[in-house]
């Protein structure tokens, strides 16, 4: 027997029945794998060993993880993810693009984007067909689905890259350096702009690091992008509507409360 996308959902629908109703956390490992394998033996007991270990692998992945996106999602050469169906997905690979075959479900992917948007209080479903969310290493993700992607879902993920934070690495010049340094210590208004992936969080970053560490930073983003070591940085993020329609917090009513937190500056990120 081969691992099925049939036996995937039966088996996912099993298990978290199981861990709902006996309160295990997703967490404890060993427990978590005595009913995944347990709910193995009771929906296939002729299942042979090979078959076995493989929907025990996958199920394990799918309820502590993120499923198929887990593999990629820890290769460090990838940076970033895009998934056009259940049966094709390019990622780009140090900025070569190449396709990758998926066997799995328009299901499966929706039910891995609820997961990821759900830790993050977001909500992705017919009501609610946009959304962006972050990993909890940084990385971004964008879902489509339908009524809005009438062939999607769609998924997108810009996988956050630790970078360093030296202004060197963007090549400037003697005076670029001392105007962007200089710049930043006058407490200047300062605009990033560019194209995709051209550098703008990274430098935004840089540019926060400059910052002298005795002077309060509050950063406003849509999608929590920013990362830095700052001393005293503190990090409001917007929030849409939950399932009954209220509760949506604008970066414009970030921008108000930020006023009200002593902040000596505030960093507004990526504006779409």
């Amino acid at each position: 027997m081969s691992t099925t996308i049939d036996a995937k959902s039966i088996l996912h629908e099993r298990v978290v029945v199981r861990i709902q109703n006996e309160s295990i956390d997703s967490l404890e490992r060993y427990s978590l794998e005595n009913i995944i394998q347990e709910e193995i033996e009771n929906a296939f007991p002729l299942i042979d060993d090979l078959s076995n270990k493989e929907l025990f692998n996958s199920m394990l992945s799918d309820v502590s993880g993120y499923g198929l996106l887990d593999i990629y999602l820890g290769d460090t050469s990838i940076n970033e993810i895009m998934i056009n169906s259940s049966t094709k997905m390019f990622i780009d690979r140090k900025g070569k693009i190449e396709e990758i075959e998926l066997k799995t479900s328009s299901e499966e992917l929706v039910r891995i984007v609820q997961k990821i948007a759900s830790d993050v209080g977001a909500r992705f479903d017919a009501a609610s067909p946009i959304v962006d969310a972050w990993l909890k290493d940084g990385s971004r993700l964008h879902g489509v689905m339908p009524p809005i992607a009438p062939d999607g879902p769609y998924i997108t993920i810009r996988k956050f890259v630790e970078r360093s934070l030296d202004i060197d690495q963007f090549f400037p010049t003697t005076l670029q350096k001392k105007l962007l340094e200089d710049a930043v210590m006058q407490s200047k208004n300062i605009v990033v702009a560019g194209g995709t992936s051209s550098g703008k969080t990274t430098l935004l970053n840089t540019l926060i690091h400059l910052i002298p560490s005795q002077e309060r930073v509050v950063s406003i983003e849509e999608t929590a992008e920013l990362d830095t070591n700052h001393e005293h940085f503190v990090r409001l993020v917007a929030r849409t509507s939950n399932s009954e329609g209220a509760g949506t917090i604008s970066m414009g009513d970030l921008v108000k409360a930020s006023l009200r937190m002593r902040p000596d500056r505030i960093v507004v990120g990526e504006v779409r």
